[in-house]
């Protein structure tokens, strides 16, 4: 389907931000497509004058254009988030309705990840090939959420409760949470929630976990200066030391090789 073509894209830009405790933003007219990708602490956004949505840690939210937002951020902690902005000339109506079908959030993929890191990278040299390829990945950023929207909408077969307990686990995963009482959130017990991840996540619930505590553990690594004890806390490891080696196992690299790797 066409959708922006190169032509019609403006501009495009990204950035990161961490706020302290208790910060607010806006409210503010929004006049780009925008991404705003979620790593730690919490955000609810207010867009005209609907309820909040509260997004948390590993998800990723579209803005169009033509609504008056406002943003606060964890009371409790910092929240870091990063966003990539996309101009488009004279957006076509159609086009805009598409981007109206798709929901507020989805999971931060690695792949978006990737794509802000590419244009982090590119921010502070301002060349005519700079430019392009910036307004190129923030088309394929946006792109991008259009079709994991679809992709996910494709999966809408999975089981509720397999949905319902990812969405916990996201919302808990700092904490000791056990087998029970993530089975006990879905009126579940372990041995049938365990069952249902098999079929459709290819792993157990814990598993699912300590699989999302290190995504986002690593984003909290390489791109933030925290210490490793820090992140490890954040995060729901038990120590440094245990989430060193979680690194080790899942990357081949100690936390200390990733950002010099940097």
């Amino acid at each position: 389907m066409h959708v922006f073509p190169p032509y019609a894209v403006g501009r495009s830009f990204a950035g990161t931000i961490v706020y302290p405790p208790g910060s607010h933003f806006g409210p503010r007219q929004q006049n780009d497509i925008q991404l705003l990708l979620l790593h730690s602490g919490s955000t609810d956004v207010w867009i005209d004058d609907n309820e909040p949505l509260t997004m948390y840690p590993g998800t990723v939210m579209l803005l169009l254009p033509g609504h008056r937002e406002r943003l606060e951020f964890s009371r409790s902690e910092e929240t870091w988030h990063r966003w990539i902005c996309l101009s488009v000339d004279e957006l076509p109506e159609e086009e805009l309705a598409l981007l109206r079908t798709l929901p507020n959030t989805l999971p931060l993929s690695e792949e978006m990840n990737q794509i802000t890191d590419a244009m982090l990278d590119l921010r502070f040299n301002s060349t005519l090939d700079n430019d392009l390829l910036l307004r190129s990945y923030g088309l394929t950023a946006v792109l991008r959420y259009i079709s994991e929207s679809r992709r996910q909408q494709s999966q809408m077969s999975m089981h509720p409760a397999v949905i319902l307990t990812k969405s916990f686990i996201h919302r808990h995963f700092r904490e000791e949470i056990t087998l029970k009482q993530i089975a006990d959130s879905v009126n579940l017990s372990g041995e049938h929630l365990i069952r249902l991840f098999r079929q459709h996540e290819d792993c157990t619930p814990i598993q699912y976990l300590w699989q999302h505590r290190l995504r986002i553990s690593l984003d909290l690594l390489e791109h933030t200066g925290l210490r490793v004890y820090e992140i490890a806390y954040q995060c729901g490891f038990k120590s440094a030391f245990h989430f060193a080696r979680a690194v080790k196992k899942m990357t081949g690299l100690t936390p200390s090789q990733i950002r010099a790797h940097e």
